[in-house]
């Protein structure tokens, strides 16, 4: 599989897995609120607050970078157009392309 296939695969399974980590991360919200809770009124250690912190961050964080399948269709455009620019052939649809919008151009200004 090429980079555009494997583009297509994420924008399709990306979002599943966003709505999971977003499950998590809510769980994870109410867990640390609980144990929060509780270490507050047995007086636990500190070092367990800060690890629920850090894991809470680190599922926001990953929640927060999931692009959407709308972005990720962009981007599997953009390497397509890309490798398609860069090819021979590519090259030559892009002259005729530039000539043909020159001519209708051209006859615009004619017409006018």
């Amino acid at each position: 599989m090429n980079n555009l296939s494997w583009l297509i695969y994420v924008a399709e399974v990306l979002p599943g897995v966003a709505g999971a980590v977003m499950f998590a991360s809510m769980v994870s919200i109410c867990v640390f609120v609980y144990l929060f809770a509780y270490m507050w009124t047995e007086g636990l250690s500190t070092v367990t607050i800060a690890v629920l912190i850090v894991v809470f961050l680190v599922i926001t964080l990953v929640c927060s970078l999931v692009p959407s399948k709308g972005t990720i269709y962009l981007i599997a455009g953009s390497e397509a157009g890309e490798y398609v620019v860069s090819t021979e052939a590519g090259q030559e649809i892009v002259n005729d392309v530039r000539e043909i919008i020159s001519y209708q151009l051209k006859q615009l200004k004619e017409n006018n």
